[in-house]
């Protein structure tokens, strides 16, 4: 007897699916390493020398709330993800893909500070050896910071992707008909 033609109802819950197992792990796997990087920055400001990378200054306040933050963000993300909620997924990359909006303007931002940056007067100018060492420096600590945005970006795009990814296939799942027995 050939049982190919009957058709065959297979009952894959979330959790004995193996594909929704890996995209879930991946991005458990990202949201605590991002986890952990926040926590890590956030101690080395309250507890450090207080050096930023874009040398841009800023208040103790302004980072430690930027910091708790990325914290909250990732650590809701991280709930919503082990306990399959397919809504607060939803919002949560959405908030992703936020965050992707403002860090495209920060990008823009650095390079309209490293293409203002350029020196426009004669390099045997008093004016041009005076702003010499401050332009050098404000480039170097541009580049530093588009270099963090643009990683930063990468990696959000990888997490709003595992998200959205996460969230096709719980509703794939809870779609499918189950077998009457």
């Amino acid at each position: 007897m050939h049982s190919s033609n009957k058709p065959v109802f297979i009952k894959f819950s979330l959790i004995e699916d193996p594909q929704v197992q890996r995209t879930r792990r991946i991005l458990s796997i990202i949201l605590g390493t991002c986890i952990c990087l926040s926590i890590l920055r956030m101690i080395s400001v309250i507890f450090g020398n207080g050096s930023n990378a874009c040398l841009i200054k800023t208040e103790f306040v302004a980072e430690i709330v930027q910091f708790l933050s990325s914290i909250l963000a990732y650590s809701f993300g991280l709930f919503v993800t082990r306990r399959y909620y397919e809504t607060g997924l939803r919002i949560f990359a959405w908030l992703i893909i936020l965050e992707l909006v403002i860090i495209g303007i920060g990008i823009i931002i650095v390079v309209l500070i490293i293409l203002g940056g350029i020196h426009r007067t004669v390099p045997n100018s008093t004016t041009y050896k005076d702003r010499d060492s401050l332009m050098i420096r404000t480039q170097i600590g541009a580049l530093t910071c588009a270099f963090i945005y643009v990683f930063a970006s990468v990696l959000d795009i990888i997490i709003a992707k595992f998200a959205f990814k996460l969230i096709n296939l719980i509703g794939i799942k809870r779609s499918l008909p189950l077998p009457q027995i």
